[in-house]
């Protein structure tokens, strides 16, 4: 179980990519007017009034490439994160229930186990994954905790209005940390991350606001202990 553990807690390098907007409130259409301390708190405070967000994107760190695509909601959260070739689906439910599901290659090669046994789980959904042992996802799969990682304290600076996937959006680049684009009309939303950070190196992208539907419960899990043990 700690190799698991150790593959789940890597959920933290996406974290540490999060700490790119430090100084955005829901504002009208003119956020581009604002000053750069004005679009973050109104980015923050229009981010924190979501009930639903889709995260996705690559972090490279440490010699591992990390690829997450994550519908983070204030019922049921879940998604998929690859490192490297291995990859897990997690479901943390409104209850803290914790579902998880894994490839081989992830059960031979990162959790080790007997080939006899990573057959009997590749592509099932399992529980008996502890909080401690999925910290890192578990944060990225809270709403709240998503929020609160990706807006935290340090000076930014405004660029001039881009372009972001077809969208207007306003650059607020930090210098320790990278650059957050926030739309430049409408609720500012942040829209995208791109960032050199704590070592971490990649870009998360953020969509389906308030429009992500929360993944449904898993049904027939198996208990990872009656495998693995405890």
């Amino acid at each position: 179980m700690q190799r698991i553990r150790g593959f789940l807690l890597a959920g933290a390098t996406v974290l540490a990519l999060g700490g790119v907007l430090s100084a955005c409130s829901s504002s009208g259409p003119d956020t581009a007017s604002l000053s750069a301390q004005q679009i973050f708190e109104a980015s923050k405070t229009a981010m924190t009034n979501l009930t639903s967000v889709n995260a996705k994107g690559t972090v490279v760190a440490a010699g591992k490439h990390t690829k997450i695509d994550l519908d983070v909601t204030s019922t049921n959260s879940g998604g998929a994160i690859t490192i490297n070739n291995s990859t897990v689906n997690v479901i943390v439910t409104t209850n803290k229930d914790i579902y998880f599901k894994a490839n081989l290659t992830f059960w031979e090669q990162t959790a080790n186990v007997p080939a006899s046994v990573a057959s009997l789980l590749a592509n099932r959904w399992v529980t008996g994954i502890t909080a401690s042992q999925a910290s890192g996802f578990t944060q990225l799969l809270n709403l709240k905790s998503l929020i609160q990682e990706t807006f935290t304290a340090s000076t930014v600076t405004k660029g001039a209005v881009t372009t972001i996937d077809g969208q207007s959006a306003i650059p607020l680049t930090s210098a320790k940390a990278g650059v957050g684009y926030v739309a430049a009309s409408g609720p500012a939303y942040l829209l995208k991350i791109v960032s050199p950070h704590n070592g971490a190196k990649g870009e998360i992208t953020f969509s389906g606001f308030d429009a992500t539907t929360a993944p449904s419960t898993p049904t027939n899990a198996v208990n990872i202990t009656k495998f693995l043990g405890g």
